[in-house]
């Protein structure tokens, strides 16, 4: 049994997940679970300045499209006193190219009203080495 918070998202009930998944954080429009998107989906990179315009894009992304949403990452830049925000956030979609695509845009939108965006890119068939990489995050530090 699943319950939405004050924004939307809800924790995803214990049941079995295919091989490779795990658990997480489940989006009602997209029906998406953090961290359990399959290897051939796309992926959709958004680097963001700062955690509360990650947060908005994140949610943007994932009201507008079919997506999953994979765990940010952040970096400190060298020069982050040059910057809007000191910390730069990465949100990370998962899905068909056509959702990514649509979430990328809908969070770019998003972001833009806020700190603004550093970069973006959409990853058609990430190979499995790429995908690795998608797990790792410097808020695990």
């Amino acid at each position: 049994m699943s319950s939405p918070d004050a924004v939307g998202i809800t924790k995803k009930a214990a049941t079995p997940l295919p091989e490779g998944s795990v658990a997480g954080i489940h989006s009602q429009r997209g029906g998406g679970v953090l961290g359990s998107a399959p290897l051939a989906n796309a992926v959709g990179i958004l680097e963001v300045f700062g955690l509360t315009t990650a947060f908005m894009a994140a949610d943007s992304g994932c009201k507008a499209a079919n997506v999953c949403l994979e765990d940010f990452d952040r970096n400190k830049p060298a020069n982050a006193e040059k910057l809007p925000v000191p910390l730069l956030v990465t949100v990370k979609f998962r899905g068909t190219v056509a959702d990514v695509t649509a979430a990328v845009n809908a969070a770019e939108e998003t972001a833009k009203q806020y700190s603004g965006v550093s970069q973006k890119h959409i990853i058609a068939s990430p190979t499995a080495d790429a995908a690795k990489m998608l797990g790792l995050s410097g808020f695990d530090k």
